[in-house]
C-alpha cells in the first residue's frame, strides 16, 4: 500500500476517469515550454546556417561583429528561457507542497475521534488507508489494496462482511459491529461506518468507532 496517493502507479488513470472531479489547469505551462522550444531551435538552426554559408561566401559581408551578435542572441533567448522553464518548475513544487500539505490537514481532519480511517472506490480499491487501517487488516500475504484484504478481518461477521461490500459497491451508507483490536491485542467493541463521498463521486470512506466514545 502507498502511503501516499501521488506514489501509486495508476494515480492519474484514476483521477482522469473520475466523476465529479475537474481537471485544473495551472497555467499553459507545457504549451509555452514547447513553443518556446520550437521558436529557440527555429532560430538557433537559422543563425548557425546563415553564419556558416556567409563563411564559405566569397562575398561574405558577414563580419566578426556580426557573428558575436548573433552568438550573445542567442546566449540571451537561452537564458531567459531557461529562466523562464525554473521559474515554472519551482511555482509547480509549491503547488504540489501546498497540495500535499491540504492533502495532509484533510486526512488528519477525517481521522478525528476514530479507531481507523481508510477510502475504497467502488470497484474495490483501497485508495488511502491510515497506520492504525494498516495494522488492523494487513497480514502476511497481503497488503491493504483491496477490499477484501479489509473484509478477511476475522473481527466481522460474515453478514456484515456482506453489507459492507454492498456498501461500497453501490455507495450506500452502512454501520456494522465489528470487534476491533487495538494496538495492545486488547478487544474493543466498535461499529465500522461506511459513508459515501459526494464528490467527486464513486468513493466511500470507511471509519471505525469506539462505541463508548462515539461522536455523533
Amino acid at each position: 500500500m502507498h502511503k501516499r496517493f501521488i506514489d501509486r502507479p495508476n494515480a492519474k488513470q484514476i483521477v482522469s476517469s473520475t466523476e465529479g472531479f475537474r481537471l485544473r489547469t495551472y497555467g499553459s505551462y507545457v504549451v509555452w515550454v514547447c513553443l518556446s522550444l520550437i521558436i529557440l531551435a527555429a532560430a538557433a538552426k537559422f543563425i548557425i546556417s546563415d553564419t556558416a554559408t556567409n563563411m564559405f561566401d566569397e562575398n561574405n559581408t558577414l563580419t566578426v561583429a556580426d557573428i558575436l551578435v548573433s552568438i550573445i542572441i542567442m546566449a540571451i533567448a537561452a537564458m531567459v528561457f531557461g529562466a523562464y522553464l525554473i521559474y515554472n518548475l519551482m511555482k509547480l513544487k509549491d503547488v504540489i507542497n501546498m497540495t500535499e500539505f491540504q492533502a495532509a490537514l484533510f486526512a488528519s481532519s477525517m481521522r478525528t475521534h476514530t479507531l481507523l480511517c481508510c477510502i475504497v472506490d467502488s470497484n474495490k480499491n483501497v485508495i488511502y488507508a491510515d497506520s492504525d487501517a494498516m495494522r488492523l487488516f494487513k497480514n502476511k500475504d497481503n497488503d491493504v489494496e483491496k477490499l477484501r484484504d479489509i473484509l478477511a478481518y476475522d473481527g466481522l461477521s460474515d453478514g456484515n462482511k456482506a453489507k459492507i461490500d454492498l456498501a461500497v459497491v453501490n455507495a450506500k451508507k452502512e454501520e456494522v459491529s465489528i470487534n476491533y483490536k487495538n494496538i495492545k491485542g486488547e478487544s474493543v467493541d466498535a461499529i465500522l461506518v461506511v459513508d459515501p463521498i459526494e464528490r467527486p463521486k464513486g468513493f466511500s470512506v470507511i471509519r471505525c468507532y469506539d462505541l463508548k466514545e462515539k461522536v455523533v
